[in-house]
């Protein structure tokens, strides 16, 4: 009688098994619903440090055209502080050089920082 007790619930558990998928397969939904929002975090992670990347490469860049910009402006200036020490004759290329380093200086990023 044991024997036939021990075959039926063997073969009812084997059946609830199979109509509910294999236990060891099956997924609980909270957990599905938890990997959703843990993949979402690392995805806003990634899109985060993706921003940082490029609002630092983008700063590097506004550096590097401001540095550019001034030094043409620093040689404009000495060229012409040269050429006036030496005749003590102002060189109107020599000054337009100078407006036009300045003007390129004007339109960096800095000068429309300050003005807001």
């Amino acid at each position: 009688m044991t024997h036939l007790l021990f075959v039926f619930l063997l073969l009812f558990s084997d059946e609830v098994s199979h109509s509910q998928g294999d236990p060891r397969t099956r997924r609980n939904p909270n957990e599905e619903r938890w990997e959703t929002v843990f993949d979402g975090q690392i995805s806003q992670a990634a899109d985060a440090a993706a921003m940082a990347e490029a609002q630092r490469k983008d700063a590097a860049c506004h550096e590097r055209d401001f540095q550019q910009k001034y030094n043409r402006l620093i040689h404009s200036l000495l060229d012409f502080g040269t050429s006036y020490n030496n005749g003590h004759v102002m060189d109107a290329k020599k000054i337009k050089a100078v407006r036009e380093a300045w003007k390129e200086l004007e339109k960096t990023d800095w000068f429309k920082s300050r003005d807001k």
